[in-house]
């Protein structure tokens, strides 16, 4: 349960930083990057 806690973080201040430089996510990039972590 630690583990997905930490990812989940992570990913949120990745979400965060580029929100912060303007960098769209779009739901597709959202999804491959998900795919890259789990796989």
């Amino acid at each position: 349960m630690r583990s997905l806690e930490r990812i989940v973080s992570a990913y949120l201040d990745l979400a965060e930083n580029r929100a912060e430089r303007h960098i769209p996510m779009t739901m597709e990039k959202i999804q491959n990057e998900w795919k890259v972590l789990f796989d």
